[in-house]
């Protein structure tokens, strides 16, 4: 993936955070994703909180998954309570094959959560894509939108429906959340939007 695609990811898409309020939940960034059934996206357009999390056993830490589901829903996977923290990467649950991961969360609270910025560690997996010449497989095609539409026929040719596709506007370059996307067949995606937009939408795959 491109620095540049990578930052406005980072930023900007299904990013957990933490919040002063309710601090016992996870904030997440709107954002589109891909069903992992192939199906098509789940397109969340505002901020939304995970459920709250519980508490542990004193002196125990417990490193929890935050996980959406193919319908938008955002789900915790519990993981269990350890004495002896480490890596978040290695004491967290195995994350489920049917739900997007996006952050684990550490939690070592016995009578109130109280989830800040260093509980949190980013796991979204489309952070790992790699872009051309990145990683085994993954490639990346951008497609230009010269003339306004509000419909965009993205012909990727990549073979696939497990894509991810990021909109930008022109000329400023801004990530722009269309009203839907829907995947044609493994070579085509369909970008949808409520008024006419110029700008490209980059697909990795």
């Amino acid at each position: 993936m491109a620095l540049s695609l990578l930052r406005r990811v980072q930023l900007r898409e299904l990013r957990p955070r933490a919040q002063a309020t309710p601090d016992n939940t996870v904030a997440i960034e709107p954002g589109i994703y891909s069903k992992s059934d192939g199906t098509g996206f789940v397109r969340k357009t505002a901020a939304f909180n995970s459920p709250t999390f519980p508490v542990v056993t004193s002196g125990k830490t417990r490193y929890d998954i935050l996980c959406l589901d193919n319908t938008g829903t955002a789900v915790i996977v519990s993981g269990t309570e350890v004495t002896s923290p480490g890596d978040p990467i290695t004491n967290a649950p195995t994350a489920p094959t049917d739900k997007l991961a996006l952050g684990i969360i550490r939690i070592n609270e016995t009578s109130s959560v109280a989830v800040d910025g260093s509980d949190i560690t980013d796991v979204r997996e489309f952070l790992n894509k790699g872009g051309s010449g990145g990683g085994s497989g993954t490639q990346k095609y951008t497609h230009t939108q010269s003339s306004g539409s509000v419909t965009w026929t993205v012909v990727h040719n990549l073979g696939t429906n497990d894509v991810i596709v990021q909109i930008f506007d022109a000329p400023q370059g801004n990530v722009v959340i269309p009203n839907n996307i829907d995947i044609v067949d493994t070579n085509t995606v369909s970008v949808t939007f409520t008024a006419a937009q110029t700008g490209k939408a980059v697909v990795i795959g």
